[in-house]
């Protein structure tokens, strides 16, 4: 049975996007409520009506979006050796 266009679209745009964008903000919450709200999800809630839902996230996601300077570096590093070793051992040409 053949896709529809709009298939197509949904399967191969719309849902990896949805899932892109959703799931990382999705994963500081279930940590929030987990870590800081003793896995209670009434008490986050009543800190969500307290200072407001985009408040709470601000500060959720505030410390942690950028990361620290340790990970950077450990990025940075790891995209060094990997130029190198694409520049001193190339693999075959196709």
């Amino acid at each position: 049975m053949a896709r529809t266009r709009h298939g197509r679209l949904f399967h191969r745009t719309l849902a990896p996007l949805f899932l892109l964008t959703c799931c990382p903000p999705t994963a500081l919450l279930v940590w929030e409520i987990n870590v800081e709200h003793g896995g209670s999800l009434a008490s986050f809630v009543e800190q969500v009506l307290a200072v407001g839902f985009f408040s709470e996230l601000v500060s959720i996601w505030r410390p942690v979006f950028w990361g620290t300077a340790a990970g950077w570096k450990i990025i940075g590093v790891f995209a060094a050796v990997q130029l190198l070793l694409m520049r001193l051992v190339p693999g075959q040409s196709f």
